[in-house]
């Protein structure tokens, strides 16, 4: 397969640490010289860092396919999505204890005035923004409330970002004067604004209706989708949706990868009882309206495809090698491991050796009596492991570990493929 380099990763870091770069070149460090300016000076970089890391994690929040081809697939973007939205609200929370800590080395009461409001618009807009941060940190972390109405809590961070943004423009940091810290910044945070409305835009969605539900087992769910106005929807073996069901208790939208075939004439997901949405999932009528966003993914490129590969899939993981799987092209061989322990499971088995395709080998892995799968068991049933390359999809510590004995066998990373689901 052609190396690949993915510069989304990199490419954040510089991006976030830039307002340092453009801070030091804009501030005469030779007065600061005592503690409570250092401490300021630190509670200004820690500030403009986070707010610079808040816009960037808005921007990733934006599901640009554009910016898939950078990371290596949307599920990578949300990977590094969520890691820089838990730095940017440390830095962010972190930046008035600096000040606070400062202030304190003149008097308490210096220090406390930071926190109450003033005529000053600028520190007003931060301690709004920092209390409204608070709230939904203590939400997500402290309260048990359904997944809905918790994402809803979320559609208050855009206004935390707008209030805070004003505030470190107006509270009389080093961004005010017209210097590249300001432009940079001010660029920065319009894109962010931009994104917000982007996700908002009416046309992002592709208008579908159920054609079928059914049972596959006690736990899975077998949904078809008909385009409702005619235009199918183009995508790749492998990729995954957000679907929106048009009934009061599915209105939240959620990915699932898909099971049929690009030649197909409908969409056909699967459904796995998971949680609160999944397992009402079968309530869910036929003719009803849904609301299709994507497609998204980059789990296998046939163009850079070996001739040979090894696919596991554990559980529901199995879901984007049943449409890689009826896709195969010619010139291509693969063995597809899945790996289940019930025997609900045995009905997927049952389908999937219903794929008659010469050049895909179904092998069925009940790990209940053959034990978890590994390194050894592919080299067993597959061969040698030099000259294949290796996709792996399931729950996430059978992926780590996984990776980990591959690596440890002399397969190189670039080799190993896996579909973290983490939106």
């Amino acid at each position: 397969m052609r190396k690949q380099y993915y510069i989304g990763v990199p490419s954040i870091v510089v991006l976030s640490l830039l307002p340092v770069l453009f801070w030091f070149l804009q501030t005469d460090l030779s007065r600061h010289n005592n503690f409570t300016l250092i401490m300021r000076d630190f509670g200004q970089i820690t500030g403009l860092v986070g707010i610079t890391m808040f816009a960037l994690t808005i921007i990733l929040s934006g599901r640009y396919k554009w910016m898939e081809n950078y990371f290596g697939g949307l599920n990578r973007i949300y990977i590094v999505h969520h890691a820089l939205g838990a730095l940017a609200f440390l830095l962010i929370l972190i930046h008035p204890m600096m000040l606070v800590a400062g202030r304190l080395a003149v008097s308490v009461r210096f220090a406390v005035s930071l926190y109450i409001p003033s005529t000053d618009w600028g520190l007003d807009l931060g301690r709004v923004a920092l209390a409204i941060m608070i709230v939904l940190l203590a939400i997500t972390l402290y309260a048990q409330i359904r997944y809905n109405i918790w994402k809803s809590t979320h559609t208050y961070l855009d206004l935390v970002f707008i209030f805070a943004f004003f505030h470190s423009l107006l509270s009389g940091s080093n961004m005010r004067g017209g210097g590249l810290l300001e432009y940079y910044l001010i660029i920065l945070s319009s894109l962010a604004v931009l994104t917000m409305l982007y996700r908002r835009r009416p046309n992002k969605n592709i208008a579908f209706a159920v054609r079928s539900i059914g049972a596959i087992g006690n736990n899975i769910t077998a949904i078809t989708l008909q385009s409702s106005t005619g235009v199918g929807m183009s995508y790749a073996p492998g990729q995954f949706i957000f679907i929106k069901f048009d009934t009061d208790s599915f209105r939240e939208s959620h990915p699932f990868s898909i099971v049929s075939a690009p030649s197909d004439k409908e969409v056909s997901i699967w459904v796995k009882s998971l949680g609160d949405y999944t397992n009402r999932i079968r309530e869910i009528n036929i003719g009803t309206s849904a609301k299709v966003e994507g497609p998204y993914g980059k789990f296998i490129d046939w163009g850079g495809a070996p001739a040979n590969m090894v696919w596991v899939a554990g559980g529901i993981g199995v879901a984007p090698f049943v449409s890689m799987a009826k896709s195969l092209p010619a010139g291509r061989r693969a063995d597809l491991f899945y790996s289940y322990d019930n025997s609900d499971d045995e009905k997927v088995v049952a389908i999937l050796t219903r794929i008659k395709k010469a050049n895909v080998r179904i092998i069925p892995w009940n790990s209940k009596k053959m034990g978890y799968i590994n390194a050894g068991c592919l080299v067993k049933y597959s061969g040698e492991l030099k000259g294949k390359e290796f996709y792996i999809c399931g729950p996430p510590p059978m992926m780590k570990s996984l990776r980990k004995q591959l690596s440890s066998s002399g397969v190189a990373n670039n080799e190993i493929h896996t579909e973290e689901f983490v939106l």
